[in-house]
């Protein structure tokens, strides 16, 4: 099991200069387990790629977008999303490093 974000699957199903490392990932492990809020942050990034693209990113239609997405959920049923966290224990981590 490898616990993924959303980057991770936007590099793994978009072509970009992380791809091969995403799809490497993949290979070494398909049991991808992704933090509840994945999609929301998928889809911010997806739109990002069609209005607002990063320098030497990709640039995506918005018909490229919608296969991506219907892409990604396909590949990543919702079973794969029930990772949850115990925010206290975050918080407490992130006071604890000093974060």
């Amino acid at each position: 099991m490898i616990v993924v974000d959303a980057n991770v699957v936007i590099a793994w199903l978009v072509e970009q200069e992380a791809t091969q490392f995403a799809r490497k990932a993949h290979r070494k492990d398909k049991n991808w387990i992704l933090p509840h809020l994945w999609r929301a942050e998928f889809a911010s990034a997806l739109s990002g790629m069609v209005r607002d693209p990063m320098p030497g990113g990709p640039h995506l239609a918005w018909a490229q977008t919608q296969q991506v997405w219907k892409n990604a959920l396909q590949l990543l049923p919702e079973k794969k999303t029930d990772f949850s966290v115990d925010q206290h224990q975050v918080a407490f981590f992130a006071l604890s490093a000093r974060f």
